[in-house]
This record gives C-alpha cells, sequence and structure tokens, in this order.
C-alpha cells in the first residue's frame, strides 16, 4: 500500500475508534452513571447556581479519567525492554517512550480497558454532596468526547521528561 492509503486507513480507523468511544459514553457510562446515582438519591431539586456545580462536576470527571487513563496505561503498556531483561536502559520503551506516544499507541486500548463501574463508583464518592444535580439532562449535556480529550491532555502534560 501506498503512504495515502496508509494514511485514509488510520483516518478510517480514528473514526471507528470515536464512534466506539461514543457509543460507550452513551450506552454505558452514562447510563451505568444514572442508574447508580437514582438507587442513592432521590430526586430532589436543589435552588444552587447549576453552573457551578456543572463546572465542579466536569472538572472532577475530567481528573478521574485522566487518573484511570494513566492507570489504564501502565496496565496494558508493555515494555520491550523489560520483557527481553535488556540491560541498557536505553532499550527499555518504558523509560525512553514520552506519555504523548504512549497515549498514541495505547490510548485505545487502554479507553476500552477501564473499569466503568469502579470509576462511576469512584466519581460518585468524590461527589456525593453534589449527586442531587446529576439527571438525566445534566448528564446528557456532558461532551464525553471532549471530557476525555481533556483528561488526555492532562495525561501528556503530566510526563515528567516533557519538555514545555
Amino acid at each position: 500500500m501506498n503512504e495515502n492509503c496508509w494514511l485514509e486507513l488510520a483516518q478510517i480507523r480514528k473514526r471507528i475508534t470515536e464512534s466506539a468511544m461514543s457509543m460507550v459514553f452513551d450506552c454505558i457510562f452514562q447510563k451505568l452513571l444514572l442508574n447508580v446515582v437514582s438507587k442513592i438519591t432521590p430526586n430532589v431539586v436543589v435552588n444552587t447556581d447549576i453552573s457551578e456545580v456543572e463546572s465542579i462536576l466536569t472538572t472532577s470527571l475530567i481528573e478521574l479519567f485522566y487518573e484511570y487513563l494513566g492507570s489504564s496505561i501502565t496496565d496494558v503498556f508493555e515494555c520491550f525492554g523489560c520483557s527481553q531483561e535488556y540491560a541498557n536502559q536505553l532499550g527499555h520503551e518504558c523509560i525512553t517512550m514520552d506519555h504523548e506516544t504512549r497515549l498514541q499507541l495505547y490510548g485505545d486500548l487502554a479507553f476500552f480497558a477501564m473499569n466503568f463501574e469502579q470509576l462511576i463508583q469512584d466519581f460518585i464518592q468524590r461527589n456525593i454532596q453534589m449527586l442531587n444535580y446529576l439527571n438525566p439532562m445534566f448528564v446528557n449535556k456532558w461532551d464525553m468526547l471532549s471530557i476525555f480529550d481533556s483528561a488526555k491532555s492532562m495525561y501528556i502534560a503530566s510526563d515528567p521528561n516533557r519538555l514545555y
């Protein structure tokens, strides 16, 4: 195949991954979150500045996705140098590969390897005082792909070897 075919194939793969991520967020994550929250809290409307609550909950979710993304990439990342027991540290991707490259190579696999049920439990624990605001209208307003992209950016920025 020529270079254009490979580039087109990469674009198709990217679109398929984004569609699958969107389905996971819509069909699994959001519905599971609302289901768990509905079991914990009654439907109570509280008069508070909703935009502030939305901002806090969205930021909390981004931070949680960042943490889960980092640990999930660590779980799915296999260093060839470690598996071959190389003595030279430069032969180890776990030392030489930056976070951005890890995300490009393992980000999709890491996303689908995340434990969404545990992530939801952690989100609820962190935000137990604001669960009254989590309703279908609020949760459906979340642009989950943007939230996950923000978590990816945080992961890349957290690279200790990154040159700013």
